[in-house]
C-alpha cells in the first residue's frame, strides 16, 4: 500500500500525505498549499478523489476548500470537527474504515492535541503497515496542547495507540520536528545511546517505526527507571509523568 509524503517547506515544517485509493486516485491528508498538491498530482498522473482533515488547526485545513472546489472530491473529518463543517461530505467516527483498492484505512479517534483529532491506520491483508498520526505523535515526540487541547486526554490517546499499533508500523507525523525532539529526549535521558547516535549521525528527515519510538520518544518511555526517578516526588503515575514531560517540552 503506497503512502507518498511531501514536505511543504512551510514555517511550521508541515508534511502532507497522499494515500493511493486506487492505482489512479489518491486521497490527500491535511493539504496546506493547493498549488503544491496540484503539481504533485500532475507530475504523478493521479486524480484527487478525497481529502482527509485530521484536525482543525489552520496549517492543516488551509488548502482543502480550494482543492475541494477544484476537484469536486469528498472531504472526511471527525464529527467533532469545528471548522467549516458545511464543506465536509463525510463525518467519521472512531473505528470507521475506508476500503482501498489495496488494503484498508482505519480511522482512530485521538483527541488531546485538539478535540477533533484523528489518526489513520493503513493495513493490507490484515497486516498493519503504517499510521499517519499528524499532530498526535511526532518522530520522538507528541503534540502540544496549547491551542484547544488537553494533556490528560492526549495521554489517553497515546496509550490507546500504543495498545493498537505493532512495533514495525511506520510512523508518519504532521511536522518535521525530529532533530529537536531527539535533543529533548537527551535533555531528559542524557544516557540514551539510541537517541544520541541518531543526533550525532543526523543527515536529514527520516521515518521511524513504533518500535524505534519506544527507544527514543520519552512520552513512550514513562516506566523507564531514570524517568520514574526524575519525577518521584511530583509524578507517581504514568499519566502524571506524561503531563510533567509535556510541560517541560512546552518551555524547552
Amino acid at each position: 500500500m503506497k503512502v507518498h509524503k511531501i514536505y511543504t517547506e512551510s514555517p511550521l515544517r508541515n508534511y502532507n500525505y497522499f494515500i493511493e485509493e486506487t492505482s489512479q486516485n489518491v486521497i490527500v491528508v491535511d493539504p496546506l498549499i493547493p498549488a503544491q498538491v496540484d503539481a504533485w498530482l500532475l507530475q504523478n498522473g493521479k486524480k484527487l478523489s478525497g481529502i482527509i482533515i485530521t484536525h482543525n488547526h489552520p496549517d492543516h485545513v488551509a488548502g482543502f476548500e480550494k482543492l475541494m472546489n477544484e476537484h469536486g472530491c469528498k472531504v472526511y473529518a471527525h464529527s467533532e470537527f469545528w471548522g467549516n463543517r458545511d464543506l465536509v461530505t463525510n463525518f467519521i467516527e472512531d473505528g470507521d474504515s475506508l476500503k482501498l483498492e489495496v488494503g484498508q484505512l482505519d480511522f482512530i479517534y485521538t483527541p488531546g492535541h485538539t478535540k477533533d483529532h484523528i489518526c489513520l491506520l493503513l493495513q493490507k491483508n490484515g497486516v498493519q503497515e503504517s499510521v499517519i498520526t499528524m499532530d498526535t505523535i511526532f518522530n520522538a515526540g507528541v503534540g502540544n496542547c496549547k491551542n484547544g487541547g488537553d494533556p490528560k486526554t492526549l495521554f489517553q490517546s497515546i496509550e490507546k495507540l500504543l495498545n493498537i499499533l505493532q512495533d514495525d508500523v511506520v510512523l508518519y507525523p504532521g511536522h518535521d520536528y525530529i532533530l529537536n525532539n531527539l535533543k529533548f529526549t537527551l535533555s531528559i535521558e542524557p544516557e540514551n545511546e539510541v537517541a544520541k547516535n541518531l543526533v550525532e549521525n543526523f543527515q536529514g528527515q527520516f521515518d521511524t517505526t513504533i518500535g524505534q519510538e519506544k527507544n527514543i520518544n520519552v512520552f513512550f518511555r514513562l516506566d523507564e527507571k531514570n524517568i520514574v526517578d526524575r519525577f518521584t516526588r511530583s509524578a507517581a503515575t504514568r499519566e502524571e509523568r506524561f503531563i510533567e514531560l509535556r510541560k517541560l517540552r512546552d518551555t524547552w
